[in-house]
Parts: C-alpha cells; sequence; structure tokens
C-alpha cells in the first residue's frame, strides 16, 4: 500500500516548499517591534495509522507505519509557512526562520499553560539571544484521541499524532457528492501544537493546541477499492500542506495579538 507513497516523497515534499531551505529573513526594523524566531519539531515523520478490528469487537488494535520525511521538508515548511502568517500579523516586525533539526529540541509542551516555564536547549537559548530574538513561535506535535470529522459526528480510535494518514477499511461511509458508500475511508490529519514564548524569561505567553482530521469516503477511490486509493501521493502531500497553511494562518494572529 505505502511504496508508491515512499518512491514519491521526497520529490513531492520538496516541490512543495519551494524556498524552503532559506533559513532566515526580514533584515531587522522598528527596535519596538518583537523580533520573532520560528522553529518545528512537527513532522519529522508522517504516520499512516491503519485501523484494525480485534476480533469480535471494535477495541483500538491499529497499527502505525511510521514515514521518515526526507530533509526535514515538511517542518521546513511549516516554518515558511508560520513566516508568511506573521508577515502579515507583524508587518513591522523582525523574523528568523530556524532550520529544523534531526531531533527534538523541546519536550512535548501538551501540559504547559501560559505563564509556565519552557526547557530550552543550551545552543538554542544561545542562538536566539545572538540573533536578537525576542520571542520563539513553536510548532510541536499533540497526541490525542482520534476525532476525525465526518458528516454524521466523528469517527476513528486510538491516538493520533503529528500529521499522517488514518486508513479504516471497515467501516461503510458515504460519499453525499457522488450518492455512493464506499467500504472505509483515508482521513489526512494534523494535530499540532503552536506556543509562543518569551525567551528572555523562558515562559510561555500564548498558546493554541489545534486537532485537525477528515474523513473521505472509499466510494472517491478510482479503480480500486481501498480507501488509500482516494488521492494520488501528491494529492495527499498537498492536501497536508494546505491544512497546515490554513490552521498556521488562523493561530498565528492569535498568538502574536497584542493583549
Amino acid at each position: 500500500m505505502l511504496t508508491g507513497f515512499f518512491l514519491a516523497t521526497a520529490a513531492l515534499l520538496s516541490s512543495l516548499c519551494g524556498a524552503a531551505a532559506v533559513a532566515q529573513t526580514a533584515p531587522p526594523l522598528a527596535a519596538a517591534m518583537p523580533s520573532v524566531a520560528v522553529y518545528s519539531q512537527t513532522a519529522r515523520e508522517l504516520s499512516v495509522m491503519q485501523f484494525q478490528t480485534a476480533t469480535g469487537t471494535r477495541l483500538n488494535n491499529n497499527t502505525r507505519h511510521r514515514l521518515p520525511v526526507p530533509d526535514s521538508a515538511l517542518d521546513k515548511a511549516v516554518v515558511i509557512l508560520a513566516g508568511e502568517a506573521l508577515r502579515k500579523a507583524l508587518p513591522f516586525g523582525r523574523q528568523w526562520l530556524v532550520a529544523p533539526t534531526d531531533t527534538d529540541l523541546f519536550e512535548s509542551l501538551l501540559t504547559v499553560g501560559e505563564g509556565e516555564p519552557v526547557k530550552f536547549a543550551d545552543d538554542m537559548l544561545a542562538a536566539l539571544k545572538e540573533q536578537g530574538s525576542t520571542q520563539l513561535l513553536l510548532f510541536t506535535r499533540v497526541r490525542d484521541d482520534a476525532s476525525l470529522r465526518s458528516l454524521n459526528g466523528r469517527l476513528g480510535t486510538g491516538q493520533l499524532e503529528g500529521l499522517g494518514f488514518y486508513v479504516d477499511t471497515h467501516t461503510p461511509v458515504r460519499d453525499v457528492d457522488l450518492g455512493q458508500v464506499g467500504q472505509g475511508f483515508l482521513a489526512p490529519y494534523a494535530y499540532f501544537r503552536s506556543t509562543l514564548v518569551d525567551v528572555a524569561s523562558q515562559r510561555v505567553l500564548r498558546t493554541q493546541v489545534s486537532r485537525l482530521g477528515y474523513v473521505i469516503s472509499a466510494a472517491r477511490s478510482q479503480g480500486s477499492a481501498h480507501p488509500w486509493d482516494v488521492m494520488s501521493s501528491s494529492q495527499k502531500m498537498t492536501t497536508l500542506r494546505d491544512m497546515m497553511r490554513d490552521e498556521i494562518g488562523r493561530v498565528v494572529p492569535l498568538l502574536v495579538a497584542k493583549p
């Protein structure tokens, strides 16, 4: 099922990211405006969650396939998208787009609330101070129960984290546009947290948790009965990118807005 997706991922992500290799933007402007660094550890890998039923039950017995993302391309895309949103929200501010790393620099922030401290890696803190960054806009993975939007409510079992796809080959789902019922569904999802941190105090200023995911009936599979085939590899990647673009565009103004 995943062979073609593995082969296409590197080229597709490269084309989606465009100028994602650029690590720094915007010259210094007004000193009174915040200087915001942007970093993402959201999507070093994608997950494909395959729904499985235990014998005679609907208990969670899911299997997870992890797909490494070449060259941190999706995290680079997240940083670029956040930079674009920042330019709209703070047109006279400064920003520094930090290149993703191979390891997480921050522990899970799911339980860290506004005003609470964030543990910085020494190298990251030194780099932020050297750049003159006053705030850090940070994107991290969130793990939570599957809650995938459908016309008739929420579907999914188990827990989802980061970016990926949920595959169900058992649950009948009607496609209203086609007027057909497909055996199963594909659901792209993005579970992540956006956090604005004050560099000087190393405390959370504001935070937003995003749990996105929606169901696409297997009725849309062309020439295949498998829900994985409702979208091509390029469509899958474009869908994830568009989900992140829209949600980042929504949350960034909420995070950087003046109190």
